[in-house]
Formats: C-alpha cells, structure tokens, sequence
C-alpha cells in the first residue's frame, strides 16, 4: 500500500505532463485534436474546427 503522500506527488507531476502538452504547447490545438480523434474515431482537422482553451483550477 502506498501512502498519500507519495500518490500526490506522483498525480501532480502526472498533471504537469499533461497540463504542459495540451495548453501551453504551441501546437496544442493538434495535440488535443490527435487525442480526441483517438478516443472517438474520428477525423476533425485543426483547421476546420473551433477549439477554445478552458482550464480549472
């Protein structure tokens, strides 16, 4: 069993991953696209769709 302080440390560095490749890349517009268009089997191209940043606290 781990314990939570180990868990927090290692969500948080897991988020900062991602929170980096998503928002704060210039090309995060294909990057999120590339993913949603891999989990729902579709094909939207960046430049056909409306995409706006939105982050939570």
């Amino acid at each position: 069993m781990q314990d939570e302080k180990t868990n927090g440390e290692n969500r948080k560095h897991k988020d900062s991953l991602f929170v980096d490749y998503f928002s704060k890349d210039r090309d995060w517009k294909q990057h999120f696209l590339s993913l949603y268009n891999a989990l729902h089997g579709t094909n939207l191209q960046v430049a056909d769709t409306v995409l706006e940043r939105v982050n939570l606290e």
